[in-house]
């Protein structure tokens, strides 16, 4: 039992007031928090949407950010000391209480006298035996109940202690955003990760019941930072990966079986504590994230074993790891693997029956998590900070002095065409495969998860968010591109449109990728295409608006060049289509043609969408062309199937955020964010882009064939910008505009504007 720090006598006289005023005084100070977290929420999205220029570009964001991500752990860890005082408050008050009744009522009702230092006796003299003997048994029951008392007491003050010592956390320098309840709670916490770390230390010896009661505690406290912490310190970076080679390669496990889905459940688990764990800043963590990137390249159980990059990056593929972390250990990952003297599946992929991963799709296919960079890739794209500083810009890729300044531009003519190492080496260099069963390696193009981290890097936002079940979360958060996430985004382009332009149609994975990037960068799209004259575009500034004035500067011909590589894939192609008929509604709900100059205005992007619309159906048409040059009858089926990209089925708009972004769904899964133009109604675009896909779907029966031949598609191409501008010039003749004698300006200029769009693939987007 554990020894009370409280006397007798310290117990009975303690002063509890002082403990209820401070357990009121973080009360105070968690109310004060929640009054200031609009203006701590607002203060991170001023600093993530500026436009940060010079040193300030490096350090002020980062700083900013982390002192948000700061005032809500405080906000957490004021509200658990509170509680924990609360409820330590409660226990002693109560054994206060028990001790006052013993000594002021039950013991003289006893006839036992305890005294002021907690002895406990009874005059005897003049008794008779029988109450004698009865005095004497009520001396040793008063006796026995304040030692029973002092002794709950010793383990209420320990656990208090030890409560709110893992509140505090293990830095001094940091809040901890811990968030427990009571008492009780950060106990069981405690003596969870001890229990925890018991069975860990058994490994393989583990039988498979118990495997699934350890997954269910580590889930239980995925998101304790406290428990997270112990659990990752008590088994060491060594340990981690120890114990999950030991457990997957150790045994044989069935899919399907309840052993199986203990394993997943424990891998997902695992994952998500130590995520949770190195978003700690304590110098111990900090050892550990350093410790376990150096032994990824060591071999786990000796010579012939798995590399430890194998077995952390398994866990890699659930949890919210810290940035830091991730990009230090994929800087060593992918150094280790490129300084090896052969192809990387004979690095990892050399023991046949090894396995490491139980998770998801993937697993059920025959991914058996000997490539740790897919590990790797996941938690970039889950984690869009890490991502966008892994794939950034080398200093070589620096911008020039042109137009507009700032932002500066991209130069792809200037001496500086080499992007991001990483990038170079996994979208074209790198042999990607799939561990299937016990055969040889299966070669693929590339794998899907380099398409999330990428699509995470360049857009600030997390794969896969993009659905129905959760756009009106999603969308609330705002447009997430910043100049980091645009720089990025700048590489992406000049190697996909100019450096290897032929790299989408060699990976086609990466087509909804693309195309979902494209679909973020509208804006930016439709400025450059606009006008190939700076002054012409500086006209365009206000009608293509980017957010804060940062804007993709792959300038007028390497835009034309992304949009032919992006037309030549099925899916990028529709992605496009569908996204710039969308932006281009809103551009034209923000410019109501109430008047000459905003008719003209509205025209123009219209003019755009023609030419964004030509690039990509040319590229289309000719890439279809040459793909089944000597069939005619499969020509005419895929031209007729890259037209129906409309049919998204039913309503095409899933929503709007009122942070400027619309979504619309897309064949496969897939989904594209637009941006929004200022002052664009976003309810408008809904009505008016369902009212588009009834009308089309009405004209284009939903048959399973549709066939098409080339005439047929560049004609539907072009009346699908028609539709726009004869909503547009509708709008305007019912304001009472005279578009013949106030604005003389011929009418179907998306014509015009779709066969200039075809020119310019042909003349430069090749």
């Amino acid at each position: 039992m554990a020894r009370s720090t409280l006397t007798f006598e310290e117990l009975l006289h303690l002063q509890l007031a002082k403990l209820d005023e401070a357990a009121e005084e973080w009360d105070l100070q968690v109310r004060r928090l929640d009054d200031m977290k609009d203006l701590a929420d607002a203060m991170g999205e001023h600093a993530r949407t500026a436009t940060w220029t010079g040193e300030n570009a490096g350090l002020t964001l980062p700083y900013v950010t982390e002192q948000v991500e700061q005032f809500d752990a405080a906000r957490r860890q004021a509200a658990t000391l509170r509680n924990l005082l609360r409820d330590g408050h409660g226990r002693l008050k109560y054994a206060q209480d028990r001790l006052k009744t013993l000594v002021e009522s039950d013991a003289p009702r006893a006839g036992v006298h305890v005294s002021a230092s907690g002895e406990v006796s009874s005059d005897l003299d003049g008794l008779d035996g029988d109450t004698r003997r009865a005095r004497q048994d009520a001396v040793v029951e008063i006796a026995g109940r304040i030692t029973e008392i002092l002794g709950v007491l010793a383990q209420d003050d320990a656990e208090i202690a030890a409560a709110l010592r893992s509140a505090m956390g293990t830095d001094p320098d940091r809040f901890s955003p811990v968030d427990y309840t009571s008492v009780q709670q950060a106990r069981l916490a405690r003596e969870d990760a001890d229990r925890v770390l018991d069975m860990m230390a058994r490994g393989n010896d583990l039988s498979d019941d118990e495997l699934h009661d350890l997954a269910l505690f580590l889930d239980l406290h995925r998101d304790d930072p406290a428990f997270a912490e112990r659990v990752a310190l008590g088994l060491g970076p060594q340990g981690v990966v120890d114990f999950w080679s030991g457990i997957a390669g150790g045994r044989d496990f069935r899919e399907g079986t309840p052993a199986w889905d203990s394993a997943a459940a424990l891998q997902a688990a695992l994952g998500d504590v130590l995520g949770t764990a190195t978003r700690s800043d304590s110098d111990a963590m900090e050892r550990w994230e350093q410790d376990m990137t150096a032994l990824g390249d060591d071999r786990v159980g000796g010579p012939g074993g798995p590399h430890g990059f194998l077995a952390m990056s398994a866990l890699l593929r659930t949890g919210d790891y810290d940035p830091d972390f991730l990009v230090d250990y994929g800087d060593a990952l992918l150094s280790f693997e490129q300084d090896y003297d052969g192809r990387p599946s004979m690095l990892w992929d050399s023991d046949p029956r090894l396995r490491m991963n139980f998770l998801g799709e993937g697993a059920q296919e025959g991914d058996r998590g000997r490539d740790p960079v897919i590990g790797l890739m996941e938690a970039l794209g889950r984690t869009p900070e890490a991502a966008t500083r892994f794939f950034a810009p080398p200093d070589g890729f620096s911008p020039s002095d042109g137009y507009p300044a700032p932002p500066q531009v991209f130069d792809p003519g200037a001496d500086n065409e080499q992007v991001n190492e990483r990038l170079r080496y996994l979208a074209s260099e790198r042999e990607w495969w799939l561990s299937t069963g016990h055969m040889a390696p299966d070669p693929i193009p590339v794998h899907d998860s380099f398409a999330d981290a990428l699509f995470a890097a360049a857009t600030g936002n997390p794969s896969g968010v993009f659905t129905a079940d959760t756009v009106e979360e999603r969308l609330a958060d705002g447009d997430m591109r910043t100049a980091d996430t645009t720089r990025v985004m700048d590489q992406v382009m000049h190697l996909y449109g100019t450096l290897e332009p032929n790299l989408l149609e060699e990976t086609p994975a990466m087509g909804a990728a693309l195309g979902a990037m494209a679909g973020l960068y509208m804006d930016d799209i439709n400025f450059w295409i606009s006008d190939d004259s700076e002054a012409a575009r500086r006209l365009n500034e206000d009608l293509f608006g980017s957010p804060d004035g940062e804007r993709a500067g792959n300038g007028h011909t390497n835009t034309i060049r992304f949009l032919g590589a992006l037309g030549r894939d099925e899916t990028a192609h529709g992605m496009v289509s569908q996204a710039e008929q969308i932006y281009t509604l809103g551009v034209l709900s923000a410019s109501p043609p109430t008047d000459e100059s905003q008719f003209l205005r509205g025209m123009e992007s219209i003019s755009t969408a023609a030419e964004v619309r030509g690039i990509v159906d040319q590229a289309r048409v000719e890439t279809i062309n040459t793909r089944y040059m000597d069939d005619e009858g499969e020509r005419i089926r895929q031209l007729g199937q890259s037209s129906g990209w409309w049919k998204a089925g039913g309503a095409a708009l899933l929503g709007a955020g009122a942070a400027g972004l619309s979504l619309a769904a897309f064949p496969g899964g897939a989904a594209i964010a637009v941006p929004l133009a200022a002052g664009a109604s976003p309810p408008l675009i809904g009505e008016l882009m369902n009212q588009f896909v009834d009308d089309v779907s009405v004209s284009s029966p939903d048959t399973a064939q549709v066939e098409m031949t080339e005439s047929q598609f560049f004609t539907a191409g072009k009346r699908d910008v028609a539709d726009l501008e004869q909503i547009y010039v509708d709008a305007a003749i019912n304001t009472g505009l005279d578009l013949d004698t106030e604005v003389r300006l011929p009418v179907q200029v998306e014509g015009a504007g779709y066969r200039h769009g075809r020119d310019l693939y042909e003349e430069v987007g090749r």
